[in-house]
């Protein structure tokens, strides 16, 4: 039975898409449409599971009293950054989620810098949180990053060098900012040993070695750095 895939899939389908027919993964064969539908449905249900917490999460800012302490504020801010990292593994049309989540974060922002408009120190790490912000839902656009630092990841440790052999290059080069000169190291000789031992098997490594160029340099530039 062939194999018919979501056109935004979640997180389980999306890491069973990249095991399909790639030699890279020691189960790739297991990958049926049986396995596929499987995944899918547990996607489905953390969607509706999100929905449910997201609409208790609008509820509860609803609520908020004008006055209210800096402390509820922040609970709530702190809240939403984990609803957006949550949803970015989660099927369907994920912007309308995200364009929610910003419109409810900035009058947060505006009464967290209001009471913190007479401490310079304070204001600066405001910008700078604001900042780091910015730049994490932009790389939770990646869907290779954001199934790696889910707390829900389907993809195993011993899963991750053939996971970032598997895909495009792009997302690649922006997936490995997050990791550590260390971890880089470890992805490094985890793959380089995968491929080799693919090799040896006979099999062609052609298709992943752009991603291994890619591996290395990032390996490279984070231990000089």
């Amino acid at each position: 039975m062939s194999i018919l895939w979501s056109a935004r899939p979640g997180a389980r389908e999306r890491h069973l898409k990249r095991k399909h027919n790639n030699p890279l993964f020691d189960d790739f064969d297991s990958v049926t449409a049986e396995t596929v539908a499987a995944a899918r449905e547990a996607d489905e249900q953390d969607y509706n599971a999100f929905i449910a917490d997201f609409e208790k999460l609008v509820q509860d800012i609803a609520a908020l009293e004008p006055q209210a302490e800096t402390q509820d504020v922040l609970d709530l801010k702190s809240r939403l950054d984990q609803a957006f990292e949550s949803s970015a593994t989660l099927p369907g049309e994920l912007e309308p989620i995200h364009d929610a989540i910003q419109k409810l974060m900035a009058p947060m922002m505006q009464a967290i810098y209001k009471n913190a408009q007479n401490d310079p120190a304070a204001l600066a790490m405001l910008e700078e949180e604001d900042n780091a912000r910015a730049m994490h839902y932009t790389l939770l656009g990646n869907p290779l990053l954001a199934d790696i630092v889910s707390e829900q990841s389907p993809i195993e440790a011993e899963e991750l060098a053939a996971t970032l052999l598997s895909e495009h290059v792009a997302l690649l080069e922006q997936a490995l900012e997050i990791f550590t000169p260390e971890q880089c190291a470890v992805i490094r000789d985890d793959a380089a040993a995968l491929l080799d031992r693919l090799r040896q098997q006979g099999r062609s490594t052609a298709f992943a070695e752009p991603q291994m160029a890619v591996i290395e340099k990032a390996a490279r530039q984070k231990s000089s750095g």
